[in-house]
This record gives C-alpha cells, structure tokens and sequence, in this order.
C-alpha cells in the first residue's frame, strides 16, 4: 500500500533513527529528525530502553550511518 505524501510521518525529515530489539525483535524505526544533533538524542534516549540493543541514525539523502551498541 502506497501512502499520499500528507500522511507520510516523516514529512521530508532526512534523519531516521532506528533501534534493534526495541520495541520488538529485529531493527525498528523510532523517528525521523530534521538535524543529526536531534537523531543523536533521540538515538541516546532510545538506547536506554532494556531491550534496545543497538540504535543508529541514518541519513536518508547521503545514505550515511551511525550506529553504536546500546551497553
């Protein structure tokens, strides 16, 4: 299912914060972010999560990845 541009929840945001084990198995999107500073935080709260394993942030126009160990 393709959904209409006005309920995309990102909204052209180009920071995606994913997180592996929270809130279920495997790697899961948190958010998106319009700058990298709000990803990180996100990224740092999330990794406090008891299941969270590992959180990174993602640059959807550059591709880029940061990804660190939640321990």
């Amino acid at each position: 299912m393709t959904l209409p541009a006005d309920r995309i929840g990102d909204k052209g945001q180009p920071y995606q914060v994913e997180a592996e084990g929270y809130p279920d198995d495997g790697w899961n999107v948190i958010g998106w972010a319009e700058t990298r500073d709000v990803a990180a935080d996100m990224a740092s709260s999330i990794s406090l999560a008891p299941s969270c394993t590992k959180v990174r942030v993602v640059c959807r126009k550059g591709g880029h990845v940061k990804e660190r160990s939640s321990d």
